[in-house]
């Protein structure tokens, strides 16, 4: 059987002034893997009986602040 997974990604990014940009990010995903006949490697160990192993879901937001000093000057502020 397929295993359905479902990702959504969005990214913002924003140039705040000539030298500060600041970008966004966020990640949700889910994971399943359906097995209809079983497994015999679950922890169970029961074959023919049906399996739904779930992994997730799974969020990520991330923030990243860059600002440029001059030519060889860079800040980076990194949360998440």
């Amino acid at each position: 059987m397929g295993a359905p997974r479902r990702e959504d990604i969005a990214r913002v990014d924003w140039q705040v002034a000539a030298r500060t940009r600041l970008s966004v990010r966020y990640v949700h995903n889910k994971d399943e893997d359906r097995q209809p006949l079983g497994t015999t490697t679950a922890q169970f160990n029961v074959p023919l009986a049906g399996v739904v192993r779930k992994n997730g879901p799974g969020d990520t937001l991330s923030l990243t602040l860059t600002h440029t000093f001059g030519p060889s000057r860079c800040m980076v502020r990194l949360l998440g």
